[in-house]
Order: structure tokens, then C-alpha cells, then sequence
């Protein structure tokens, strides 16, 4: 799964990278944000995957594929609002606005994919899951994101170092998914009353 989004918001960079050489920055936007919206929405069965797994159940993607059903485009309408704010942050205002959406929203796929709440209420769900929290998801955040970063950043460093590179970063990336189903659970678990 992390192959084909990562080929997804790859084959998007590489054509947003286009349009920036040739100094036509809003499509390069807008190239890059649609990247981010399409391989978010097809993530779908990885986050409902990653729950399962999490959760210590079986599963597998043809079940996390089939579970996810009905609700692509939730996700996709959740995706377009967080990506839009965290890239026109990160191109317009120095990444300020895109680290605090992160840590106030960045756990709104799990909410798709575990609550199937539509689009922006799954946004709202992120948010008061991490309620309490924020210094947590902060702090799990910077991590994921140092260490996905440098992983990533070898990638335009030549043909061994994107050898290397690559595989890294698709464990990275699967790491990184399962560090956030387990931090939405605990976090979903510490605003269930006790029974």
C-alpha cells in the first residue's frame, strides 16, 4: 500500500516540480495539493488496516479495502481541507499554519477510516480526540516527520542514495502509520468514560 501512495504523490511532485521550473507556481499548487488529496484518499484501507492491526485483529487488505467502502470520499473532502491549509502554509507562511494543523488535525484519516464520520466532522473528531494531547502528538509528530524527512531528502541526492532511499522510506512510511493507529487509539481510549 505505501508503494502506490507514495508512486501517487511522487508522479504529483515530479509534475508540481514541472510547473515550478517553468515559474507557474499556483499550478504547481495546485498539482501539488491534488498529489496530497488523491494518495490520501486512496490511503483509506491503509489507515482502516493499520487500526485493525493496531487493535491486534485480523486483518488484511482485501477486508480493509472492503471495510473502507462508501467512504473515499469523505476522505477525500477531510484530505482537501487539511492538505489545502498545511501546503498554502508551508508555501505562503512559512510552515506556522501547517505544523498546527498537524498536531489540531493530523489524526483525521483514523477518524475516516475508524468512525466513517463525513469529511469535515472527521476533522472535528481529530480535534477532540487530541484534546489534552497536543504536546503528545506534537512531539510524535516531529519525530515521524524527522525522520520520514531525511529518508526523503536523499531522494534527489543520486541513483545509489535513491536505491537506498526508496525501500527506507516505504518502511518509514509504514512505520509512521502504525505509530499513528496506535497514538488515535490510545488517544480515542483516554476520552472513553471507564466502564
Amino acid at each position: 500500500m505505501a508503494v502506490v501512495v507514495l508512486g501517487v504523490y511522487a508522479a504529483a511532485r515530479l509534475g508540481a516540480s514541472f510547473f515550478l521550473a517553468t515559474d507557474r507556481t499556483v499550478s504547481a499548487f495546485l498539482v501539488d495539493l491534488g498529489g496530497l488529496i488523491v494518495a490520501t484518499a486512496i490511503a483509506l484501507p491503509w489507515f482502516t488496516l493499520s487500526l485493525a492491526v493496531a487493535r491486534q485483529r485480523h486483518a488484511g487488505f482485501e477486508r480493509s479495502w472492503a471495510e473502507s467502502q462508501g467512504s473515499f470520499v469523505a476522505m477525500a473532502i477531510a484530505a482537501s481541507a487539511f492538505w489545502l491549509v498545511v501546503v498554502f502554509g508551508v508555501v505562503y507562511a512559512l510552515g506556522i499554519p501547517s505544523l498546527i494543523v498537524l498536531v489540531l488535525f493530523g489524526l483525521f484519516g483514523f477518524a475516516v477510516a475508524n468512525e466513517r464520520l463525513t469529511g469535515l466532522r472527521s476533522l472535528r473528531h481529530a480535534y477532540r480526540v487530541g484534546r489534552g494531547q497536543r504536546t503528545l502528538i506534537a512531539a510524535v509528530a516531529l519525530l515521524l516527520l524527522i525522520a520520514n524527512g531525511a529518508i526523503a531528502s536523499a531522494l534527489g541526492s543520486g541513483p545509489v542514495l535513491v536505491l537506498v532511499a526508496l525501500p527506507l522510506l516505504v518502511m518509514s512510511t509504514g512505520f509512521s502509520m502504525s505509530t499513528g493507529a496506535h497514538l488515535y487509539l490510545l488517544l480515542l481510549g483516554a476520552q472513553s468514560p471507564p466502564e
